[in-house]
């Protein structure tokens, strides 16, 4: 075979895998998707889980310019089927759709996908001047030590209006059951109320250090919690404890001052029982 053939061969196959990216870049796989290791190698070591990342984009077919998105960075386990089902369907229901009609929640990303163009359509159609809607899904490992998984659910709609909005809940799971613990399956028996006081006086040292007048937002307490590497991370969702423009605090209570209030196996170095 001549060097010009073995050229024109090559060509043709870096265009048809280029088209073929293309493809899917526009259009979003509805199955498996792009399928990469997830973090958690870097957070901490060996994933019995078996976690991979995958990913989904989808705009509306046809469209060039000024097109609704939605772009979707999920977490796959291959050794728990049903923990990637739950995390998708709360990841799913943790974004808003537009229009002034209630809608049932989608079944996947790409029937969501689907409903929010439809309601970006309807928009723009009543005011062109509206930017195209679009939504955002990350679901991200954040830390993992002593057979507990941390992953961050994080989503991002933009429907009209002055600004997008922004919604953040923690997952924390145990590796070995499977299973996803509330914030009382992590506390110590009776220590609610004390947890609550911590993340309190957390509350009081961050509202000194902001610039704005806090008097109008009060402390708020919640479960919204997870072991993290400097301690037990409270994430708010925006306009919890303050303006949209202070986003979504998060508040982080040291572990130094959790022993007796957070079970040992929550505490780096601790003795578990």
């Amino acid at each position: 075979m001549s060097n010009r053939r073995l050229w024109l061969r090559i060509l043709v196959a870096v265009i048809a895998a280029a088209l073929v990216a293309g493809w899917w870049f526009v259009h979003g796989d509805p199955g498996a998707g792009p399928r990469t290791p997830s973090t958690a190698a870097s957070a901490g070591g060996h994933s019995p889980l078996g976690e991979e990342t995958v990913m989904q984009r989808f705009s509306p077919k046809g469209c060039k310019d000024q097109c609704p998105t939605v772009k979707v960075s999920t977490l796959r386990f291959d050794n728990a089927p049903k923990l990637t089902a739950t995390l998708r369907r709360q990841l799913l229901g943790m974004a808003q759709l537009g229009g002034d009609k209630p809608h049932k929640t989608p079944s996947d990303f790409k029937a969501y996908a689907a409903q929010l163009f439809a309601d970006s359509e309807a928009m723009r159609r009543q005011n062109p001047e509206i930017a195209p809607y679009s939504a955002d899904f990350k679901a991200r490992v954040v830390a993992r030590r002593d057979g507990v998984l941390v992953v961050r659910l994080d989503t991002y709609t933009f429907l009209g209006g002055a600004h997008g909005m922004p919604v953040t809940y923690y997952r924390v799971i145990d590796e070995g059951q499977q299973r996803i613990l509330s914030l009382g399956d992590m506390l110590e028996p009776g220590q609610h109320k004390a947890f609550e006081a911590k993340l309190r006086a957390a509350h009081t040292r961050w509202a000194k250090q902001q610039p704005l007048d806090m008097s109008n937002w009060p402390f708020t307490p919640s479960d919204n919690a997870a072991p993290v590497a400097d301690g037990m991370a409270v994430t708010y969702q925006a306009y919890d404890i303050g303006p949209y423009a202070m986003g979504q605090p998060t508040l982080t209570i040291p572990y130094d001052q959790l022993h007796g209030i957070l079970k040992p196996r929550f505490i780096p170095g601790s003795n578990a029982d």
